[in-house]
């Protein structure tokens, strides 16, 4: 069997996974719900094994019910114990870890009593996509078309309930009614995606991408795009660098999870580092953290910074909006592909101030923090050197005054290339960068600007690198 035939079924079921899981995700956030999913899952585990009593083959569909079943007493009890105020005295969190807690113990009791329980509870935690089926893979992806439609038809309800609660409640919805029928959708999305993927995977598609998505914009449409894109981006490099390197499957996406606790618990530290980790936790999808230094080398770069302008305006009084000279801090993942070829991906941030050209003088015009995340090829050319070409994307950090005083409008293209020497001693580099993106604001848009500006940055930075 080829590398494509056998990686080609999890890549599907990955990408059929999180187009509907990313998407719940999102609800997810909005709600502060952050482990209903992890509920949910449980009880549907707890369900599948319960059949295991009865002594239902767990491939049939009877499990399927028993997962079904005991999913919706987990939809009709998120339902019923939602409070009309976010900041009730008993959190609706509470409630949720207590379902989760109970379901797992009850899971472990259920395992303790029926032959080859042991296995069942593994495989509900780890799943087992690498060796999914196709007639598997169709009939997951004809019942999440099928509650995509119905998420689709329903959409102002459950957009409403989970971004804006206090209007659904104004206008007299029956919140609760309308929750179990999103936490049954819900459930059903989690039944069948718990034997495929696990719990954990399951966890990590739902909160990961969604997260990263929010850190990034709160325009819906973008959220879904991001959502999704980052999404199936760690499908791929965790399925690729499974193959490549010859490790298990479901660790490479699991670890998702992971890099998402990490992710949170640092959403203090301000704009930067907070998408930074973000973007971390999604490569860490495909990197497991007890591995990396087996398997990639670490570069961290230090340097300096130029930007073109950002604004030019000659039709009344001639002014520029340029970035002053800035410090250039990069990080990298790089691994091997072959000899004189290696993937990289990086994270790029720089912190500048602004100002305004204007009548022959200069003044204040306020400050960025400019975060890019690229993913290159890189090519040795010559002993010592070598040539990188990435695309990526770049999100300028700022506070809503001049030019962003609307915001900072996105994530735009970014594409650079880069060019490296490598000093004799101490795992020394010295790189000559560039790249290139178009900038473009809705303060400047009010302005009647209507063409995005070309942006050029130039950077030289000293890089030196651990592992391989």
């Amino acid at each position: 069997m080829s590398g494509l035939q056998l990686m080609l079924p999890p890549f599907v079921a990955c990408m059929v996974l999180v187009a509907m899981l990313s998407y719940l995700g999102l609800h997810v956030i909005a709600r502060e719900v952050i482990f209903v999913d992890l509920s949910l899952a449980q009880m549907a585990a707890l369900g599948s094994l319960s059949a295991l009593l009865f002594h239902v083959n767990p491939e049939s569909p009877t499990t399927y019910v028993f997962a079904l079943l005991a999913t919706a007493v987990g939809a009709l009890l998120f339902a019923l114990t939602r409070t009309s105020d976010r900041k009730g005295r008993v959190p609706q969190e509470a409630f949720i870890g207590i379902v989760y807690v109970v379901a797992s113990a009850a899971a472990v009791l259920v395992a303790n009593k029926v032959p080859g329980g042991g296995e069942a509870v593994e495989k509900t935690l780890v799943g087992s996509l690498l060796w999914v089926t196709w007639p598997t893979i169709a009939k997951l992806a004809v019942v999440y078309a099928g509650l995509g439609v119905f998420q689709f038809a329903l959409r102002r309800r459950f957009l409403t309930i989970s971004f804006h609660p206090e209007e659904a409640e104004a206008a007299g919805w029956k919140v609760r009614w309308w929750d179990f029928l999103f936490y049954l959708s819900f459930g059903v999305v989690i039944t069948l995606a718990v034997p495929i993927a696990g719990v954990l995977i399951v966890f990590s598609f739902l909160v990961v991408p969604a997260v990263i998505a929010n850190l990034f914009t709160g325009d819906k449409r973008r959220l879904t795009v991001i959502a999704w894109s980052s999404g199936a981006l760690a499908s791929m490099l965790g399925l690729w660098i499974s193959y490549t390197q010859d490790l298990p499957t479901a660790p490479q996406v699991r670890c998702g999870g992971r890099g998402s606790g990490g992710m949170m618990s640092v959403s203090r530290l301000g704009g930067w580092a907070v998408r930074g980790t973000a973007l971390t936790a999604l490569f860490l999808t495909a990197y497991p953290p007890n591995r990396l230094t087996a398997q990639v080398s670490l570069h961290v770069a230090l340097g300096a910074r130029y930007s073109s302008t950002l604004v030019h305006d000659s039709v009344v009084t001639p002014f520029d909006v340029r970035p002053a000279l800035a410090p250039a801090l990069l990080a990298s993942l790089r691994n091997e592909l072959r000899p004189g070829w290696s993937a990289d991906v990086t994270l790029d941030v720089a912190p500048s101030g602004l100002r305004r050209h204007e009548g022959g003088g200069s003044f204040d015009a306020g400050s960025f923090t400019a975060v890019a995340f690229t993913v290159g090829l890189r090519r040795n050319v010559a002993p010592g050197a070598s040539a990188r070409v990435g695309v990526g994307g770049l999100r300028y950090l700022a506070s809503q005054s001049g030019v962003f005083r609307e915001g900072t409008g996105g994530i735009f293209p970014l594409g650079t290339v880069a060019a490296t020497y490598a000093l004799p001693w101490h795992h020394l580099e010295v790189e000559a960068r560039y790249d290139a993106h178009k900038f473009i604001t809705p303060a400047l848009r009010t302005e009647g600007f209507t063409a995005s500006r070309l942006v050029h940055r130039v950077a030289v930075v000293v890089r030196i690198g651990w592992g391989k």
